[in-house]
This record gives C-alpha cells, structure tokens and sequence, in this order.
C-alpha cells in the first residue's frame, strides 16, 4: 500500500510540475507573441525529456507515460516534427537505464510512438536498436561490474521487440529483416534476460500473425529467415 502511494504521489508531483511548466510558457507568450500550438508542444515536450536525467528511478519510470500520452492525442500536429525525435531519443535513453522499471516504461512508449512511421524510418530505428544491442554473437565475457554492460544490450533487443509489435497483423516490407536479427539474440551466448526477452517478442509475434500465415505473411520471408524462425521458435504453422 505504501509503494502504491508512493507512486501516486510521484505521479501527482510530476503532473504538477509539467502544469507549472505549462503556465510558465502561457505567461511567456501571453507577454510577448503568442506561441503557436506546435512551439507549445515542442516546449512542453523538452520540459518532460529534462526529467529523464533525474536522480529518481521513479520520476524517469514516469516520464515515458507522459510522453506517450500528449504526443498521441497530438500526433497529426508532431509527426515529422523535431518534438517527435526528441521524444524518441528519450524513450532510446530509457532503454538503456539501469532501473527495470525505466526501461520497461521506454519499451511501451516506444510502440505507439513509432505506430504512423514510415517504412524507411522503421528501418532506420531497426538499426538503431541493434546497434544499441551490439553483436547478436558474443565474443567471451565482455566487460563486468557496471550496469551499461548488460542495460544497453537488453535495452536494444526490448527496442527492437516493441518495432515488430507496431505491425500485429501484416508483414512490411523490413519486418523479416528486422524480425531475424531479433530472433538470432535468442542463441547460447546471450544472458537469459535477453533470451527470454526475444522469446517474449517472437510469441507474439507467432500469435498475431498466425491467421492467415501460410497464405499471406510466409512469402514475405527468405527462406533463410524462416531458417532463423525455424532454429530459434520454430514456424508459426506449429503453434495450431
């Protein structure tokens, strides 16, 4: 009861807060030129990605919500905008942050925020978050003791896990690639955090695509890839 207050309470100061920060920039443009929805949003949202440097693992857990919360309800007037990039970026910064919590929050946000990309900009975040990832084979042990050893690898495979979940029920055209290299983290050299992060995503994947599977989304894959499916969860078809 106590931790659910806490959290309550973290989640009141934070809405305080923004609606301070809000005030604060009505009175800027009320005094001089008025600001222009679009300049609001963009203020408002660099307001809440100032918080993911906070101290408090709670406070940044919050700050993924919020953002995903304003900028859906605004998505028509931010996308394309720089304000979405910024939003993206912080939900990639939470991805990578030592505190589960955090980056559980970032992975959620990251859904609905990359639901109108394009093709060429899922492609390009694919790549980012393999990047983030780094190789899906490892090479020895690697470094030890700080969290960013093992947080930005994790982070990277959930980024690429929330990518394939903004396309339930079709297959675009860099879902396989994207979907491969997700599945080739589930092999022996990986932590099991990861591995069962990737068996988490490749089940889901299994389940929304199963319908229809053999007639439509199979011709979408390279014989190659549905090797990797093949190897490390097995084709959809199995899983009547």
């Amino acid at each position: 009861m106590s931790r659910q207050w806490r959290s309550c309470s973290l989640w009141q100061l934070a809405c305080v807060k923004l609606r301070q920060q809000q005030k604060l920039l009505q009175q800027q443009g009320a005094s001089g030129s008025n600001l222009t929805l679009l300049q609001q949003k963009r203020n408002f949202t660099s307001a809440l990605v100032s918080y993911m440097r906070h101290p408090s693992w709670r406070v940044r857990a919050l700050i993924p919500a919020l953002l995903e919360l304003d900028l859906t309800q605004h998505r028509f007037l931010v996308c394309g905008d720089a304000t979405y990039q910024e939003a993206l970026k912080a939900a990639l910064q939470g991805l990578a942050d030592p505190e589960a919590s955090v980056r559980a929050a970032a992975k959620t946000c990251i859904t609905p925020l990359l639901l109108s990309a394009s093709d060429e900009d899922c492609r390009y975040y694919s790549n980012v978050f393999k990047c983030l990832a780094g190789p899906a084979v490892r090479r020895g042990g690697g470094p030890s003791g700080g969290p960013p050893s093992w947080c930005r690898p994790l982070g990277g495979v959930s980024g690429l896990g929330a990518l394939v979940a903004t396309a339930p029920y079709s297959v675009p055209a860099w879902l396989p690639e994207t979907l491969t290299s997700l599945a080739l983290y589930a092999n022996a050299t990986q932590p099991d955090s990861i591995r069962r992060e990737v068996e988490r995503a490749l089940q889901e994947f299994i389940k929304t695509h199963q319908e229809g599977w053999e007639t439509i989304h199979r011709g979408a894959f390279s014989e190659d890839q549905l090797d990797v499916l093949d190897t490390y969860k097995g084709r959809p078809a199995y899983f009547a």
